[in-house]
């Protein structure tokens, strides 16, 4: 497998989980690249499909290049320390959408309306 990282290595903890939890991964840093470049090193590497997980940064910005096809949400009822608000992805506008309980949470998935973004 392989890890694409959207953030240059300088910029994570040497100490951080995607160095000790992920042993056999190729990482690839892409930090600092637009999706199409992103899409273009990935395809080059004969990766056609891709799972983004990320927060509601990278989600917008996906959601903006047009890149998503899918949407899996994990809701949580709580607010991450630190935020001040809830995501605004909770009413992203999907199509197909279905909705269904996961423990506490709330798992949404759909996809992107872009007629409404």
């Amino acid at each position: 497998p392989i890890v694409v990282v959207l953030a240059n290595a300088n910029e994570i903890p040497t100490d951080a989980a995607i160095f000790t939890t992920r042993t056999n991964a190729e990482i690839l840093w892409l930090g600092g690249k637009s999706w199409d470049e992103i899409g273009l090193e990935l395809f080059n590497r004969g990766i056609h499909s891709v799972l983004i997980e990320g927060g509601e940064t990278v989600a917008k910005s996906a959601l903006a290049a047009k890149v998503v096809n899918a949407v899996h949400l994990f809701i949580t009822p709580n607010i991450i320390p630190g935020a001040t608000r809830p995501s605004t992805l909770l009413h992203l506008p999907l199509t197909n959408e279905t909705s269904e309980p996961c423990g506490a949470d709330t798992h949404r998935t759909g996809t992107p309306d872009y007629s409404e973004l």
